[in-house]
């Protein structure tokens, strides 16, 4: 089940004060959050690797014997991970199944403030500062459970990681 919410807000504000001077500033807020599989290159949450991978003559469900599905207690199919699967086919991979079961989110927060300053001393002859701060803020939390997704091959997994970054640029122009 994938999810995907993101809000935005952006004002830029210029102001010529008089004939020589001039200020302005902007701000720009967001923050999101994306709920779906893994997605990298070589991951076997990637869909289009997945495919690549598992052939067609590989179940998506598990069947027994008689090639009727195996049903869980409340008669639902389980997925088949495919354990028995060669690895180069995606053993204990089903993408169906973690795009179900897995849990995969990232939230992005950031914050950008910028301003700006120009000094005309002449026609042809200014000076213009500006300064900008960029704050962003990503945090991400990964389940897999240890029967229903990609972590059947490991038991289970439940990785969290967050990474702030502050970034700031003072320039200065003079012509």
């Amino acid at each position: 089940m994938a999810d995907f919410k993101r809000y935005n807000f952006r004002t830029n504000i210029q102001s010529k004060v008089n004939n020589w001077f001039e200020v302005g500033g902007n701000v720009a807020l967001s923050s999101g959050f994306q709920r779906a599989p893994t997605q990298s290159d070589s991951n076997t949450g990637n869909f289009a690797n997945f495919q690549r991978l598992v052939s067609d003559l590989y179940p998506v469900y598990q069947r027994n014997p008689d090639g009727s599905y195996v049903l869980d207690e409340q008669g639902n199919k389980i997925w088949d991970y495919g354990l028995w699967r060669p690895t180069t086919a995606a053993s204990g991979s089903n993408i169906l199944g973690s795009a179900e079961n897995a849990i995969s989110g990232t939230n992005n927060e950031s914050v950008l403030l910028g301003t700006n300053i120009k000094i005309s001393f002449a026609d042809n002859l200014f000076l213009k500062t500006s300064a900008n701060i960029d704050y962003r803020n990503t945090s991400s939390h990964t389940y897999s459970h240890s029967y229903y997704s990609t972590g059947v091959l490991t038991d289970g997994a439940d990785p969290q990681a967050e990474v702030r970054a502050v970034h700031s640029t003072i320039r200065s122009i003079a012509f």
